[in-house]
């Protein structure tokens, strides 16, 4: 018996040595592609109405966008402010490939309005020049790929009964590379708004508070004297005085 056990443990190895060699000759196992970050910016509240009533000299036709829609003024003037929050969501989804980052902040929302949403879209360059309806939501995933490089994907969500748009920013695929994706959207970002906005301000705070403390000063003898005009009206005694005339006789 003891003999026969040994024949069958040498047959069965040949056999085991065989597997684990092909086991150490096979390539590792890839990781799955992992979604590791969602912003979104979803439109809430009432904007712009979207009928007149029968007898209004203004009806639709008189809108150059339509009822209910957004005016390319109303786009330009939201432009340059929605840098800020482009910025942060930059600044988020950098910050979510960092293994230090707090792995329970996996989704930020952000509620905005709708000129917001399509302000956003609009510098993106993505907008369709709809008014996003209410509860839309422009998505952005951050997704670690299996060679753990990150991606971003974005999509836009306007219908309930329709799974989200895919859109596509620029210059780059549906999965954007992240590097990539801050690269194309870094125009966007302000960096001076005094510049951009071209707002010329030749102040400083020391004239500033020189000149505050002038006018102050100003007015503080201003009130002074008007005060030393009213006391001395009141001063004056009220009543009658005798004028003498010519032919009076002096005594």
């Amino acid at each position: 018996m003891g003999g026969r056990e040994s024949r069958c443990n040498w047959r069965g190895l040949p056999f085991t040595f065989t597997l684990g060699f092909l086991f150490a000759l096979a390539p590792p196992i890839a990781q799955s592609r992992t979604l590791r970050f969602v912003t979104l910016l979803y439109r809430h509240g009432d904007r712009s109405p979207v009928k007149t009533y029968p007898r209004d000299p203004y009806q639709e036709s008189a809108w150059p966008q339509g009822f209910g829609q957004l005016s390319q003024i109303m786009i330009k003037t939201f432009f340059l402010t929605i840098g800020v929050l482009l910025s942060q969501i930059r600044k988020n989804l950098t910050l979510a490939t960092k293994d230090s980052a707090p792995h329970h902040v996996k989704m930020l929302m952000y509620s905005a309005h709708d000129t917001t949403l399509a302000a956003l879209q609009t510098a993106l360059n993505v907008y369709n020049g709809k008014q996003p309806p209410y509860a839309s939501c422009h998505i952005f995933e951050l997704y670690q790929e299996d060679d753990g490089n990150f991606t971003v994907e974005m999509f836009f969500r306007n219908e309930s009964h329709k799974e989200p748009y895919v859109l596509l920013l620029p210059d780059c695929k549906q999965r954007c590379p992240l590097q990539q994706f801050l690269q194309l959207t870094e125009p966007v970002i302000s960096q001076d708004w005094k510049q951009e906005c071209q707002i010329i301000s030749t102040w400083n705070n020391t004239e500033l508070i020189v000149t505050l403390a002038v006018s102050g000063s100003l007015l503080f003898l201003l009130i002074v004297l008007l005060m030393t005009v009213l006391i001395r009206v009141k001063s004056q005694p009220l009543g009658y005085s005798h004028i003498s005339n010519e032919g009076e006789e002096q005594p």
